[in-house]
């Protein structure tokens, strides 16, 4: 990857379950973005705030795939693709 500049992050998510409704959720923190070719890079460092504090969570994009790596604290790798099912795990 050529050298990181960096960067606010906004993420944004919702989350339902049993039919309630959506629960939306917002964070914005500092991290990296890097790119390089078709592949983009974006990092951060977890805070209290996430319940994940010690943790960098980074997202790999493709045209067609998004990898998130967990790494520190906790530890996983979550693969989305487009038409396919990915099974993952998380350590504690």
């Amino acid at each position: 990857m050529p050298m990181e500049k960096e960067v606010i992050i906004t993420i944004k998510s919702s989350q339902s379950t049993g039919g309630e409704e959506a629960e939306p959720t917002e964070l914005i923190t500092l991290g990296n973005y890097a790119c390089r070719g078709g592949l983009k890079k974006f990092s951060y460092m977890e805070s209290a705030i996430t319940g994940l504090e010690g943790t960098k969570t980074e997202f790999l994009i493709r045209s067609e795939e998004v990898v998130m790596n967990r790494t520190g604290a906790i530890t996983g790798r979550m693969v989305f693709s487009i038409g396919k099912k990915h099974s993952f795990l998380y350590g504690t």
